[in-house]
């Protein structure tokens, strides 16, 4: 179910993939590393595939403009602001959580995982004392894994993240680690996609038009246009929606 839902949720920001997934998997070798009981672990990795679960409350739009900023929300400024409904997400998260008995025990990590050690975190402005261990680790794994998407992340106490769940993390094999997947990729039977389309794809994952296609490429538009028509050909489907959901589930972007 959890797995499910973190699918769902990754929908709401494709650009970041499988995001949730990785935090999950982030969580459980971070409390791991801090030495908290297997089912702790569990419950954690659990934590992490639905922590973003309330972004399906907040129109796309918003989420557009907070792009990939991590900072704390009381050091952000003009557009990096953020709006309420974003601030929400995680009390969002934390009350569709609470009504589903198999999940409830998710819930407060979940509505917490945006708090800060200092007081800069959304929604509550909650500090240390207030913050439990299974909120700090998913902090700490969910700001990991947006910035590792650009390079070895640096995380350190100016985050108001937790000193030990970061330790934990460097300790730790980083997911992803092992050998990259060989691209092109996708299910046998299925022609592959070229690279040229695998990037055409990427960009429709992010939400891009054929023009924005094209400006990025820099190729025409009718090129533009034919690259779409194969990867459709290609995958069996019949639209853009479609073939964004096709290559997130079936994971045919590094």
């Amino acid at each position: 179910m959890c797995e499910a839902l973190a699918d769902f949720a990754d929908l709401k920001s494709a650009r970041r993939g499988r995001h949730s997934h990785t935090v999950a998997s982030l969580a459980a070798r971070a409390a791991s590393g801090l030495g908290l009981p297997a089912a702790e672990q569990e419950r954690l990795r659990r934590a992490g595939l639905v922590h973003d679960l309330g972004k399906i409350v907040v129109p796309n739009r918003l989420l557009e403009q907070l792009g990939d900023d991590t900072r704390p929300a009381s050091r952000r400024e003009g557009a990096a602001a953020l709006t309420e409904p974003v601030r929400l997400h995680p009390y969002y998260a934390q009350r569709i959580l609470s009504r589903v008995r198999p999940l409830a025990d998710l819930a407060a990590d979940v509505g917490a995982h945006h708090e800060r050690l200092d007081g800069s975190g959304y929604p509550l402005g909650s500090a240390a004392p207030d913050i439990p261990t299974g909120a700090r680790v998913l902090a700490a794994a969910d700001v990991w894994a947006e910035r590792a998407r650009h390079g070895p992340p640096d995380l350190t106490r100016d985050d108001g993240l937790d000193l030990a769940c970061i330790a934990a993390l460097r300790s730790r094999p980083r997911p992803g680690a092992s050998p990259p997947r060989q691209r092109p990729r996708t299910d046998p039977g299925r022609p592959a996609l070229t690279s040229r389309e695998l990037e055409v794809l990427q960009l429709l994952t992010d939400g891009a038009s054929n023009p924005d296609i094209s400006k990025s490429l820099h190729i025409s538009r009718r090129t533009t246009e034919h690259h779409v028509e194969h990867i459709l050909t290609k995958l069996e489907l019949t639209s853009r929606t479609a073939a964004v959901a096709y290559a997130l589930t079936h994971e045919l972007l590094a």
